[in-house]
């Protein structure tokens, strides 16, 4: 036999190549010419598990024969050329214990396969690697099964899993501390209720797999049944709070509240298959608020009793104030009458001391008719003025100081007047608590000393002041008129005591008055929703602080 020595290049003869196609096994006979890969032998297995024929594959690349599956994420080309690259450089044998390759069909598709590859190097005489050897094994049945085998694991750890997570999900229902319950179906058939709502319908254990109607029948003339009709119709959840419902408890039909929900459960397919219900009871809640709201009820019309004596006796008060007060000016005005008439009869007869008698009578029937005339315009004042209009301050004021002319000539007093505002209030109410406050600075002027009175305005919210005020009124808006003189002031411990009716700092030898006027202010400003105080230091002068609301 002539020499068939082997040369990096040489394909061996046909009698050698016949006897590798005879070999047992999946192989197939490679020649080492990267990238390529010339296929020159193949067994009649590896045709048979390649589906392919000798006439296809004989001459032509792996990848040629065998065209790599396009799938972006399918690696089965790379790791292939990759092994046999791996058994060619670095000559040794290289295995892929699980290899995906997968096999294209006629019509462009490609079947899933799964191998068992080696490859093999054969060495020239020089030492080069001049072939592959590959062997694999068709194992796609075995990989499957071991797949299938590991869903089904997975799985039954999943059902598991979901059974552990549905028991652990129906304890927790149970366990609830609000009513829950699932009913099944248009008929509403109980699937689930936990003990919380099963003491709220005053049902035991037995209702699992019955009608929601079947067992509370009570229901039947209520809303309820209706209601949840609707929503397993709709596929809307329904919501109510503090719901009354009529519960049949110890053969008694007994009222109760409830919050409670209908929310409806869907399966794959979008539609309605069950609705749950979660309910709580708020019957304590609710029955004491409704007891409270009676007894609100109660002291209300109370209240409006009360109120309403008090006005009456407010108002006979008033009356008698008046007509009182009226009644007594006419005793005066005889005293006044007779007592000039002696005066005038006894003139020339009557002693010095006699004389000063008379003045001493006169004065003091004066003063009485004064506090007539106090009490007359307090009792008037007292009554809150039915209809208001727009006050222009500057004319009101030039109307007191007219009024006020004498006193102000006498004392030589300079007022000083700053633009003012207009407002809704009673004209005659205003003017005369403005005439008291003017007055009273005049008449509180210090001796020899030409009264200094300012009258000033300003806008203010009510916190801006030092008054205690509510936090509504705290957040209203006032004018804020001052009258400020330079008089002789008082104690700060007296800015309040000030403003009560008969309340004098100075006996009536010193300066004359019934100790209303003040009062008559206060009552005034009241009447406009409005507010005063005072502000002082003896030898300072006084500043009285009038708030009239804007609105």
């Amino acid at each position: 036999m002539p020499d068939q020595s082997f040369t990096p290049f040489q394909i061996p003869e046909p009698y050698y190549l016949a006897l590798f196609e005879a070999l047992p096994g999946n192989n197939v006979l490679v020649k080492a010419d990267l990238p390529k890969l010339t296929m020159l032998a193949a067994t009649p297995t590896f045709l048979e598990q390649t589906e392919s024929t000798k006439e296809a594959v004989i001459g032509k690349g792996v990848f040629e024969a065998f065209p790599v599956n396009t799938d972006p994420n399918y690696t089965g080309g790379s790791e292939l050329f990759n092994s046999y690259q791996h058994a060619i450089l670095k000559r040794e044998p290289h295995v892929l214990p699980v290899q995906r390759y997968d096999l294209k069909n006629e019509d462009g598709s490609f079947t899933e396969k799964y191998w068992r590859v080696s490859n093999r190097p054969v060495l020239s005489p020089d030492g080069e690697v001049a072939y592959v050897i590959n062997s694999c094994e068709d194992i796609t049945a075995q990989v499957k099964a071991e797949k299938d085998n590991q869903a089904h694991q997975e799985l039954k750890g999943h059902f598991k899993q979901l059974q552990e997570s549905e028991a652990r999900f129906r304890s927790l229902l149970t366990a609830a501390p609000i009513g829950i319950a699932i009913y099944k179906g248009r008929d509403l058939v109980v699937e689930m209720a936990n003990t919380t709502i099963m003491e709220l319908w005053g049902k035991g254990d037995g209702v699992i797999g019955k009608s929601f109607a079947e067992i509370m029948p009570e229901l039947e003339n209520q809303p309820f049944l209706k209601i949840l009709d609707d929503v397993y119709t709709s596929g809307e959840t329904f919501q109510t709070m503090e719901a009354p419902v009529d519960v049949m408890r110890n053969s008694k039909l007994t009222r109760g509240y409830y919050d409670f929900s209908y929310t409806p459960l869907f399966d794959t397919n979008g539609e309605v298959y069950a609705i749950m219900n979660i309910a709580t009871d708020v019957s304590e809640r609710v029955q004491g608020r409704l007891l409270l709201e009676e007894k609100v009820k109660e002291r209300t019309q109370e209240w409006q009793k009360a109120n309403q004596e008090l006005q009456r006796s407010n108002v006979n008060l008033e009356e008698f104030a008046y007509a009182a007060s009226h009644d007594m000016k006419e005793p005066i005005r005889k005293i006044h009458f007779f007592s000039d008439r002696i005066k005038s009869t006894l003139q020339d007869r009557m002693t010095d001391l006699e004389k000063q008698s008379f003045e001493r009578m006169e004065l003091a029937a004066k003063r009485m008719g004064s506090l007539i005339d106090d009490l007359l315009s307090y009792s008037q004042i007292s009554l809150r003025p039915r209809t208001l209009e727009a006050v222009n301050m500057n004319g009101l004021i030039e109307l007191v100081l007219e009024d006020l002319d004498l006193e102000i000539e006498d004392k030589r007093a300079t007022i000083t007047v700053d633009k003012l505002f207009t407002v809704q209030g009673h004209h005659r109410q205003l003017q005369q608590a403005f005439h008291n406050l003017i007055g009273n600075s005049l008449k509180y002027s210090k001796p020899d000393v030409a009264p200094q009175i300012k009258i000033s305005c300003k806008k203010m919210q009510g916190n801006e002041t030092s008054l205690h005020l509510s936090v509504e009124e705290g957040q209203k808006t006032f004018y804020c008129l001052t009258v400020r003189d330079n008089g002789i002031g008082f104690e700060k411990e007296d800015a309040e005591r000030i403003f009560h009716v008969f309340t004098r700092l100075h006996g009536n030898a010193e300066y004359r008055g019934t100790g209303i006027g003040l009062s008559i202010v206060r009552k005034v400003v009241e009447n406009h929703n409005g507010y005063i105080w005072a502000e002082s230091k003896p030898g300072e002068g006084a500043a009285f602080h009038v708030l009239l609301p804007i609105d």
